[in-house]
């Protein structure tokens, strides 16, 4: 009976040494991205934020909105930091994804899971009254924030892509499912990206059109990150005849790859995978947050 304690005081110890460890590294890793955005000489990013909404950080003249997640979830606490300062204030707690236009600050916060996704709410802040107030609830099945533009809010359901106008309070829909336990989307041009499955797929919301741009057996993973002119996106394959007994997967295809929006041509840009993509000023960094184009 000793033993079993002892083992199960180890065991529990372990688990809280693991969790520990990815909570520091987790908070290095924000110091240094938080170091980096804070430092940069765009001065607004609100643009490149529109089109990549999975981003924790967006840049104003004097200040930067920036997401801080607790531990391993997926939602966390949106601070205002002085980019010439150190002062930090508390806006939102429990945010998942966040653009701030005008005075407005719109933003999800988690309702509750389902299968592999979580449903969101949309709110949104008023810096004028220090208000919110919720747009979008459990009945819309938000899974997925994608962006904002005009006053129409895109977002991803379970089977489909909504337009949400927030002054007629008004949607209209096309079906699209895709079954991950983690979906990237970001929007560039009026087109619509969404990364999951192993794919990624681009979608013209209003010709109610979708082109695949990495098929599944080409295993994207969910490294992505919009320019004005191109989508980048990462690629880990592998074999899966070990795995799965299925057609095996070349690994040539490892790499990071650029979509040109112009064209529709495909091009790697190096060898090496990324684990995460960001956009600034234009410019596409690894989880380095080196420049890679």
């Amino acid at each position: 009976m000793k033993n079993l304690k002892r083992v199960v005081v180890i065991t529990i110890a372990i688990i809280c040494g693991i969790v520990s460890m990815s909570g520091c590294q987790k908070n290095e890793n924000e110091s240094k991205e938080m170091t980096w955005v804070k430092s940069s000489e765009v001065v607004d990013n609100t643009d490149e934020h529109l089109q990549n909404m999975h981003e924790n950080y967006q840049l104003k003249k004097d200040y930067m909105l920036y997401l801080k997640a607790k531990n391993l979830e997926e939602w966390g606490t949106l601070y205002q930091i002085e980019r010439n300062g150190k002062q930090q204030i508390q806006l939102l707690d429990d945010v998942c994804q966040f653009v701030e236009i005008g005075n407005k600050i719109f933003y999800t916060k988690p309702e509750r899971a389902d299968d592999l996704e979580l449903i969101k709410e949309l709110c949104v802040y008023d810096r004028s009254t220090k208000k919110s107030e919720k747009l979008l609830g459990l009945k819309d099945d938000l899974r997925s924030l994608i962006s904002i533009k005009n006053n129409i809010v895109y977002y991803k359901t379970y089977d489909k892509v909504v337009a949400y106008d927030v002054d007629k309070q008004t949607k209209e829909e096309m079906d699209y499912m895709i079954t991950s336990a983690v979906v990237v989307t970001c929007m560039v041009n009026g087109k619509i990206v969404i990364v999951g499955d192993g794919c990624v797929d681009m979608i013209d919301f209003d010709k109610k059109k979708v082109k695949k741009i990495v098929s599944q057996t080409e295993c994207a993973n969910d490294a992505v990150a919009c320019t004005k002119d191109a989508v980048y996106y990462g690629v880990d394959s592998y074999n899966m005849n070990d795995i799965l007994q299925k057609e095996k997967i070349q690994l040539k295809n490892n790499g990071l790859w650029k979509f040109d929006l112009q064209t529709g041509n495909k091009e790697k840009i190096r060898e090496q995978s990324p684990k995460e993509l960001h956009v600034l000023g234009n410019k596409v960094y690894d989880e380095t947050l080196k420049e890679v184009c």
